[in-house]
This record gives structure tokens, C-alpha cells and sequence, in this order.
């Protein structure tokens, strides 16, 4: 077998790797000037598909089915961008900081977790106008809300409301209220029933 290497000095070859436009640091290197470097994958084969992986010019790393769209992007700054669902298999965690669920089982447990000096769990309704809702902490209290018309705490096997809590903050319970006391007013007065 021939060796191959500096061919138009565009392949170069050593005892570290391979490289295409430079000398190799690794197995494999790529470079371009003033472009994307590309790698393609290609399985033309039953339903495979092309690959691209590349560099970009503004420092970015993409993940790209051809013909089709960018799957992942990965800025210079660290920031990814998926263009579809993210999905795990049962029992699994995603974690923004170090997982801990000691405050709800005190053992293990799977999902998602926050773990922040102001953590929140912010959603946005995008089919309606100025619609959102937050589950967060700050100074040792949580608060759950949002710029939403109500509020809904629902149970049970098919989610019957139990409670809502409207935009102008009237709660209405579904069922019977049971309290140690009741206090009315802004006096404090207690009352027995």
C-alpha cells in the first residue's frame, strides 16, 4: 500500500493522524480558510441520510442534515439550540447545576432541576398575547404565577380543579375547606361555625 501525503500539500499525513489543509494534531483534522470546515456523513443505503458536520466562521459548531436543516447548533459562547424535541429515556434527569432532590423524597428521583441563587421554571403560551407562567425562588420562598387569567390546582385520576384562583385573585375551592381556625378581615377576628 502507498503511502499518501502533500498532495498539492492539501493531505498530510504523519504518525498522529490525518490532516486536510493543515498538519495533524489528532486522528483526523479539517481546516478552511475563511469558510466552514465541513465533514460530511453520508449512509445512501435504506433510509440513511446525509450529515454535515462543521465549524462556522463565527466560531459555532453545527450539526446539519443536508437538504433538510440544522439539527443542533452550538454557539462560541457555549449556548446550544435544538430544531427539535429533546427526550430522555425513563428515570433519566436534566439538570441546570448540581441535581439535588432532598427537599421532595430525600432519595432518588428523576425529571428536571434548578439549581440557582434565583431559580425558575418560566413557560410562555405562544398562541396567546403577553400569556406567561413561572414556578420560582427567590429569598427562601417560592412563588408560582404568572400573567395568566387563572390559576388552576388540579387532582385526582382525571384532573378535576380543586382550586382557582382568578386574575383578580378570588379563590374558589371545589370542595370543603378545612382549617384549625378561621380568621376574616383585617382584625384578625376569629369565627366559629
Amino acid at each position: 500500500m502507498a503511502n499518501l501525503s502533500n498532495i498539492n500539500n492539501i493531505l498530510r499525513t504523519s504518525s498522529t493522524g490525518v490532516g486536510i489543509n493543515c498538519d495533524a494534531e489528532f486522528s483526523l483534522d479539517i481546516e478552511k480558510a475563511s469558510a466552514n470546515a465541513i465533514l460530511s456523513l453520508n449512509s445512501n443505503g435504506g433510509s440513511g441520510a446525509e450529515y454535515l458536520l462543521y465549524s462556522g466562521t463565527s466560531g459555532e459548531f453545527v450539526i446539519n442534515k443536508r437538504y433538510v436543516g440544522d439539527r443542533l447548533t452550538i454557539s462560541s459562547g457555549g449556548d446550544a439550540t435544538f430544531t427539535g424535541n429533546i427526550a430522555t429515556a425513563a428515570d433519566k434527569r436534566i439538570s441546570v447545576g448540581t441535581w439535588d432532590n432532598s427537599a421532595f423524597t430525600g432519595g432518588n428521583a428523576y425529571g428536571f432541576s434548578v439549581t440557582s441563587s434565583l431559580p425558575l421554571l418560566h413557560l410562555t403560551e405562544s398562541d396567546q398575547t403577553n400569556k406567561k407562567g413561572y414556578v420560582g425562588l427567590t429569598g427562601g420562598s417560592m412563588y408560582v404565577g404568572g400573567l395568566i387569567s387563572n390559576l388552576y390546582l388540579q387532582s385526582g385520576a382525571s384532573g378535576t380543579t380543586a382550586l382557582t384562583i382568578d386574575s383578580s385573585q378570588n379563590a374558589t375551592f371545589a370542595g370543603d375547606v378545612q382549617a384549625a381556625g378561621l380568621y376574616v378581615g383585617s382584625t384578625n377576628t376569629s369565627f366559629d361555625f
